[in-house]
């Protein structure tokens, strides 16, 4: 076989291999960037290896190169740390070689094939070449569908279904390589079989693609619902808390006329400091947070008395801006989200204190929120994201803050310096 089509084959071979790594990691792990950067990574460590296989073709440096290169991909490319990285690359190393294994052996068993004929028989090697890159993409398709990452409930079968494709394309190219072997197809003829082959794996990628996207858009679509359902429940736990609290008010403010009356009747000393106590008291929970907007004041009074109840000093800082122009659902979305996680941030410190502050200049309405903090929090490109054990169920708070904020064309930064976190949002005065 000349070195020319050795070096195409091999060239082409290394280019799927590159994909295959890529969809692998990407379905077993989350990219470390953004996917264009982590296919960027496996195709440059592809081509190192092809490179190596032209200049080399050594197995005692190939596959040692090979285990390095792929142990980088992971590393690099994906949230794998330097123990699953090397699992997983000798994995996909002892997979490709099994592929192979696999492809002469039957090849030699079912065919009556030496060794040498596959090392000299350029249309039989292409053959072999692409066939065992069915084996390898099939293998590695049933092995991720068992990853927890993968495993969803309309995902997991349909992953399994497709790994059939490369099965089903690798008994083709058994009978293109029949064919061959046994009625000696023309140049031609074996040219149409190779490019077959070629699009064959093409079409298998490209439905694997689709797949993952139809996979992922579903998920997506899944969070928007489970954000939807939270925001409505938040909705309707605050207007119940609305309605009690205008009770209370009512009740409070009756309470507090009942109590005058009844210290003007006595001249006891006693009872009327008794009496005025007891009013102090009553006046402490009537004073209720005044910004003409019924939603954010309700917001507002929820959080200061669990702040109370947790022993967490509350302080509001300024209320010259009242948010009105927001609708109910975001507000809700942006500051029940907020203070929820400032409380389960502050409520572990030696000395709890969370401060509110709504003001606006000439050009922003202002929300800024501040707690008392002593680690930093997780951030991935800047953005917050949940601490939680389980993500599958925790982390939409702030993906609902942040779509809230694109109503209205806000931006948040956050800031973490001096054992405080701090949260500052400006959204634009139009």
């Amino acid at each position: 076989m000349s070195q020319t089509m050795f070096a195409i084959t091999m060239f082409i071979v290394y280019v799927l291999g590159t994909y295959i790594v890529f969809w692998y990691g990407g379905r077993m792990f989350n990219y470390k960037h953004n996917p264009k950067q982590s296919l960027l990574i496996c195709f440059v460590a592809n081509v190192v290896l092809w490179l190596l296989m032209i200049f080399f073709s050594n197995p005692y440096i190939n596959i040692p190169t090979t285990l390095i290169l792929y142990w980088i991909i992971f590393y690099t490319a994906f949230e794998c740390d330097w123990k699953l990285s090397s699992f997983h690359s000798l994995l996909l190393v002892a997979i490709m070689n099994i592929a192979e294994f696999i492809i002469f052996f039957l090849t030699s068993f079912f065919f009556d094939v030496s060794v040498n004929q596959h090392e000299n028989d350029s249309i039989l090697f292409v053959e072999e070449a692409f066939a065992s890159k069915f084996i390898y993409f099939a293998l590695l398709a049933i092995i991720s569908s068992f990853s927890k990452k993968t495993k969803t409930k309309d995902g997991y079968m349909s992953s399994i279904i497709l790994t059939t494709l490369p099965a089903m394309t690798f008994f083709i190219t058994v009978v293109f390589r029949y064919q061959n072997i046994y009625y000696k197809s023309n140049t031609e003829t074996n040219l149409l079989f190779i490019l077959s082959e070629v699009f064959m794996f093409i079409a298998i990628i490209v439905v694997f693609f689709v797949h993952e996207r139809a996979i992922d858009n579903q998920k997506k679509l899944h969070d928007i619902e489970m954000l939807e359902q939270k925001q409505i429940i938040n909705l309707e736990y605050l207007d119940i808390l609305e309605k009690k609290d205008e009770e209370t008010r009512i009740l409070v403010h009756d309470i507090k006329n009942n109590l005058i009356n009844i210290s003007n009747l006595t001249t006891e000393e006693n009872v009327k400091q008794y009496i005025k106590n007891i009013y102090d008291k009553a006046n402490e929970i009537s004073i209720k947070a005044k910004t003409k907007n019924k939603l954010l004041d309700v917001i507002i009074n929820k959080y200061s008395l669990l702040c109370k109840d947790k022993h967490i000093k509350f302080s509001i800082l300024a209320l010259s801006e009242n948010l009105s122009f927001i609708n109910d659902y975001d507000l809700s979305a942006i500051l029940d989200n907020l203070l929820s996680n400032a409380i389960e941030r502050a409520e572990k410190e030696t000395h709890p204190y969370i401060e509110l502050t709504l003001e606006c200049d000439n050009k922003f309405h202002k929300i800024i929120l501040k707690n008392s903090c002593s680690t930093a929090p997780l951030a991935k490109n800047d953005t917050l994201i949940s601490t939680k054990e389980n993500k599958n169920i925790h982390g939409y708070g702030m993906k609902s803050v942040y779509q809230a904020l694109k109503n209205y064309n806000g931006e948040l930064e956050w800031m973490f310096e001096q054992k405080e976190f701090k949260i500052v949002i400006l959204i634009p005065i139009k």
